[in-house]
């Protein structure tokens, strides 16, 4: 008996070992900028035709430019009030370096939610045809809201 204790003892000092040192690996490579790795992502998400709704505001704290693939993004942080809101609709309009974004947000009707920021991230995929009018600073306003961009 006391043997089958000292084997159980050995093994789980090296699953120890062997979790430890997996945990240093990984701890230290850099993370690559991907669509996984985007903390907080949300995609835009209609509520269902016969379900009541409340809007809600969207609060954007920051925006910037990405390229991924050849494709061009805007990044864009916030805040939504609650956790029980989800991204409704965003409404773009363009005009030589001037974006025009606006977000708006859902919860179901009467929902009870805890009254809490819930961070997002939502990736703005911009028209293949869009093209800067100069290569000086882009201006993005999202929800009333302005923010500086300088173009890659």
């Amino acid at each position: 008996m006391k043997s089958l204790w000292i084997f159980g003892l050995g093994v789980c000092f090296l699953f120890g070992l062997v979790t430890c040192r997996s945990s240093e690996q990984s701890s230290s490579e850099e993370p690559r900028p991907s669509m996984d790795n985007l903390p907080n992502l949300v995609d835009i998400e209609r509520p269902a035709s016969s379900e009541e709704v409340t809007e809600q505001r969207v609060y954007v704290e920051h925006v910037e430019w990405e390229e991924r693939e050849k494709t061009r993004y805007l990044l864009i942080r916030g805040n939504f009030p609650n956790p029980c809101c989800r991204l409704d609709k965003v409404i773009q309009s363009i005009s030589g370096n001037e974006i025009h974004l606006s977000l708006t947000a859902w919860q179901p009707a009467g929902s009870m939610c805890s009254q809490v920021l819930k961070p997002f991230s939502y990736l703005h995929r911009l028209p293949d045809s869009f093209e800067p009018a100069s290569s000086d600073s882009l201006t993005v306003t999202v929800n009333n809201t302005e923010f500086k961009l300088q173009q890659p």
